[in-house]
């Protein structure tokens, strides 16, 4: 695939003799057929995995519970990063036909849903968790603990609430979604917005934080009736 080419680091000029351009590209071929490889083995130990699911070589999957947390279905396309946390009762269920972008990391320590058919673009953070707790004194002992033991399941004060995200979504670049929030079924999320409160169905929202700034076309008959043929 054509990810398994990609360059990296310094750009060829096109000046190099023509064997290092041909060896630099099969290193590069070798180490991402490698991660792919890596990732697809994460996957497969990690989470139960529908089928003619595509795991690029920049996707990994970490799971600190039981491979049960992380649930997903067929045709799912994976260049981003999931974790289900050591700490809390995190999940992550994901329909079907969901597609997850580069640097994208959904984290879970409560519980995400994802619904079908939902896009999300590269470098979204996706957090049903606040990562480290608000008190200065626990974050210390928090980060003293990960440099010595590595994750364990104390949540050190780390506070949660579940995510939902609906069918036919689309989430642009550079969204944020924290914990506690719902957003509707074919909400559009513009890039860059920071969704802090619950959107309801077929809205266009946007901002920091994000609120609606128009209704969009509610198309749900339309998509079961496609869905039914």
């Amino acid at each position: 695939m054509a990810d398994a080419f990609r360059g990296v680091g310094a750009p060829y000029t096109g000046k190099e003799p023509g064997w290092k351009v041909t060896l630099g590209r099969w290193f590069e071929g070798c180490r991402d057929a490698y991660n792919a490889y890596r990732a697809g083995r994460e996957f497969a130990r990690y989470s139960v995995l529908g089928l003619n699911a595509l795991v690029f070589s920049t996707s990994s999957c970490f799971n600190g519970g039981r491979r049960e947390d992380i649930h997903i279905g067929q045709g799912f396309v994976c260049r981003g990063i999931l974790r289900r946390e050591t700490y809390g009762a995190g999940k992550i269920e994901i329909g079907e036909r969901v597609y997850i972008g580069d640097n994208t990391i959904v984290s879970s320590a409560a519980g995400i849903q994802i619904g079908h058919h939902t896009l999300i673009s590269h470098n979204c953070h996706i957090f049903d968790n606040n990562s480290h707790s608000i008190n200065a004194l626990v974050r210390m002992r928090h980060f003293e603990a990960l440099l010595s033991v590595g994750h364990t399941e104390k949540s050190f004060d780390v506070s949660t609430a579940p995510v939902s995200i609906g069918a036919h979504c689309w989430l642009g670049f550079n969204v944020t979604v924290m914990r506690g929030v719902t957003i509707g079924d074919g909400c559009i999320i513009a890039s860059n917005s920071v969704v802090l409160k619950d959107i309801p169905p077929w809205s266009l929202a946007a901002g920091n934080p994000a609120k609606v700034i128009r209704p969009l076309e509610n198309l749900e008959s339309e998509l079961q009736q496609q869905a039914s043929q």
